[in-house]
Parts: structure tokens; sequence; C-alpha cells
């Protein structure tokens, strides 16, 4: 099993150094009990709500939700939402119901 060390733009978050030393991709953001954050996500629900937006609904076993957004308009652009950036959505399901007008933002603003 590698190791893990601190991200430097946030030393409370781990990445997961694979044992050649290199960084592991699929599982980058690690919590203090050693899972990856995106792991514990299960998915809930997906809508292509048109050509080119696609909305990915998930959940952990605590309830907290994370949505992710994926906008083809001009490449694929991915953006994420989750309770850090949307206070007033504390249930997946009140998030889910407003994802077309959530805050989106850069994977490392909301976890």
């Amino acid at each position: 099993m590698g190791q893990q060390i601190a991200d430097r733009h946030n030393p409370s978050r781990q990445l997961k150094v694979n044992e050649d030393g290199s960084i592991d991709t699929n599982a980058v953001i690690i919590d203090s009990d050693g899972n990856t954050i995106l792991s514990a996500f299960n998915t809930n629900d997906i809508e292509e709500a048109s050509t080119t937006i696609t909305y990915i609904g998930s959940e952990n076993q605590t309830g907290a939700w994370y949505i992710k957004k994926i906008d083809t308009t001009s490449g694929n652009v991915f953006s994420h939402a989750t309770v850090t950036n949307n206070a007033a959505y504390t249930t997946y399901d009140t998030a889910w119901a407003a994802r077309a007008s959530l805050v989106y933002a850069n994977y490392g603003d909301v976890f």
C-alpha cells in the first residue's frame, strides 16, 4: 500500500501516493480515516438536461450530497456542487430538485 502526503494547498487533505511514487489520480483526496472522499458517494440520479448539459447526483451514507454538472457546449467542462457552496440545500432531495439553479464551482472549492 502507498503512503499519504498532505496537499500543500490544503494540509487537511491528503494525496494518496502509490508504491512507485506516483499520485493515485483515482483516489486523490483522503479523509482522516484514510478513505477517498468520493469513494463514499454513490450515484442516485443522472439527467441529460439538454444535448450539452448532464447532471450526476450522488449521496453518501451520512446524507451528504454531491452533484456534478457536465457542460459540453465548448469542450468538456466539469463543475461541482455540494452543501459547501449551496448551504440552503441540506438534503440530497432538495439539492437534486434545484440542480439547474445550484452554484457550481471547481472541485477543490467544494471539498
